[in-house]
């Protein structure tokens, strides 16, 4: 093989070097202005003079050829596949109301092998309706060449979705048993939909240990006089105090847990600040 050890000997390829290059820009998520850094050269040459660092125009060109070449490769694959391909999609929404979906295709080749793919990410116009998604979803199957092969789309349960799904059913000559099992309601949407209305019954205790947790960790005579509290009850002094992000309930659990080990500690520290 080029570029590698073999037998003591070893063959420089400039393409080759290129390429890898490219790979690893891509995947440590390198900005091209980086290839720019004039010590990067330098460095370069105290292994291998021969190779000279391109600029990020054409860094960004090969970055853009190698991705031409492996969603022609995943397209050619979607297309030639003998059964049905999966969808899930998500959607996030920014403050300014700029809304971006991605699209994965879940299925299994030709070997048995389970397979998963980003086949696309873009903004949705405003608004995000029912008709908005369904644009966007049918025009990915479009531009992919399955839209004889879609099996089940995986979506949250948002109003919009559910319209989404019903106007895909439209073309549902297109779709096994007519689409009947189209729409798959995403369990882990509906378990957080579950917890946090669970939580809402006790959101009142929950709001006062995040705010004294808050409190003890914006200070560090704070988390000291708390150390000093924890140490003489036998427990192990904290670097730090983790309060929960409201919307994610596992952080929100991770935090209760804490606060549970702590308890006596807390309540401690609670009182002294009362008097």
């Amino acid at each position: 093989m080029k570029n590698m050890p073999s037998e003591g000997l070893f063959v420089f390829d400039e393409k080759v070097s290129r390429e890898l290059m490219v790979k690893f820009c891509i995947h440590a998520e390198i900005p091209f202005l980086k290839f720019e850094d004039p010590h990067l050269q330098p460095w370069i040459d105290s292994f291998q003079p021969a190779f000279q660092i391109k600029g990020s125009h054409t860094i960004r060109d090969d970055a853009l050829k190698m991705y031409k070449g492996m969603k022609k490769d995943i397209e050619v694959e979607l297309q030639n596949l003998d059964s049905r391909i999966c969808l899930t999609s998500d959607m996030w929404t920014s403050s300014q109301n700029l809304g971006y979906m991605s699209i994965t295709a879940h299925y299994i080749d030709a070997e048995f092998n389970y397979k998963m793919k980003i086949i696309s990410f873009t903004d949705v116009k405003y608004p995000h309706t029912g008709y908005a998604i369904e644009e966007e979803i049918v025009g990915c199957l479009t531009g992919w060449g399955i839209r004889g092969k879609l099996f089940t789309l995986t979506l949250d349960n948002a109003s919009n979705n559910t319209n989404a799904c019903e106007l895909i059913k439209y073309h549902k000559h297109e779709l096994l048993l007519e689409g009947q099992h189209l729409h798959v309601r995403c369990c882990a949407h509906i378990l957080n939909i579950l917890v946090q209305d669970g939580m809402k019954i006790i959101h009142g205790a929950i709001d006062k240990i995040r705010e004294l947790l808050k409190y003890i960790d914006s200070s560090s005579s704070r988390l000291q006089e708390f150390n000093t509290i924890a140490i003489g009850m036998g427990l192990p002094s904290k670097k730090g105090i983790s309060a929960d992000t409201p919307t994610r309930w596992n952080s929100t659990w991770k935090m209760l847990v804490q606060a549970l080990r702590y308890k006596s500690v807390l309540t401690s520290y609670a009182n002294r600040k009362m008097i």
